[in-house]
């Protein structure tokens, strides 16, 4: 919290400087989730506010993932932001991990699912490599996300900003290209692509279309055991 309050004054001045903080829960919230730094036996803030919306334990979360989601549901009339910071120029982003074997059988083409939790993902697919390579082993696995190229997805937006711990230098910039969506979005299984023994090079693939509204999700639908 101490970074990304001190994150949001860099390069402003006067009532600019605590104008955020003030005014825009949800930004600071947006600098908080970036963070790098170590908490909890080395696990970060994303990682730790993740486990707790998968264990279904949102007691402590709740407004922290209130203040995140005013930035990432851009569809919404109420919404704080009016539309998207950014969209992807291929209108698709990436996310890169492993994914044990157990549940690939979840993955097939014509599901429909939802995630139940914030999910990141990159509009660069060589940050979506790196991600791949550094936690991927041994289960290989990189996800594309597709979306409608006229109607978008709503409850999806562009982290511009940091807590100062990815770029001592400059809070001010998306620094993975990150696209985060809102927990519990949903997703239809478009196509999966098996390797026998995956690697960084020859990861799995599965191809995902985000929805356009959650509502046409229905609200039972399964949940992804993995994302």
């Amino acid at each position: 919290q101490s970074n990304a309050l001190q994150a949001s004054a860099v390069g402003h001045a006067g009532p600019a400087a605590i104008n955020e903080f003030l005014h825009n829960c949800q930004l600071i919230a947006v600098r908080m989730y970036t963070t790098a730094a170590a908490l909890a036996g080395s696990k970060e803030l994303c990682g730790i506010l993740n486990e707790a919306l998968r264990d279904d334990r949102p007691q402590h979360a709740v407004q922290f993932a209130r203040a995140l989601n005013q930035h990432l549901v851009t569809g919404r009339a109420h919404s704080a932001a009016a539309a998207p910071v950014r969209w992807p120029p291929t209108n698709c982003t990436w996310r890169g991990g492993a994914l044990p074997p157990r549940f690939r059988h979840f993955f097939v083409p014509g599901k429909q699912f939802r995630t139940p939790m914030f999910l990141s993902t990159s509009s660069s697919r060589d940050k979506a490599l790196e991600f791949l390579a550094d936690r991927g082993g041994p289960d290989y696995v990189l996800w594309t996300i597709e979306f409608d190229p006229s109607r978008r997805c709503d409850h999806v937006n562009f982290i511009d900003r940091h807590d100062g711990t990815l770029d001592p230098n400059d809070p001010n910039y998306g620094a993975e290209d990150e696209f985060l969506f809102a927990p519990y979005s949903g997703f239809i299984v478009v196509r999966v692509t098996w390797q026998d023994a995956p690697t960084a090079d020859r990861p799995h693939e599965i191809v995902l279309r985000a929805v356009v509204d959650n509502s046409v999700i229905r609200e039972d639908a399964p949940l992804a055991p993995w994302a």
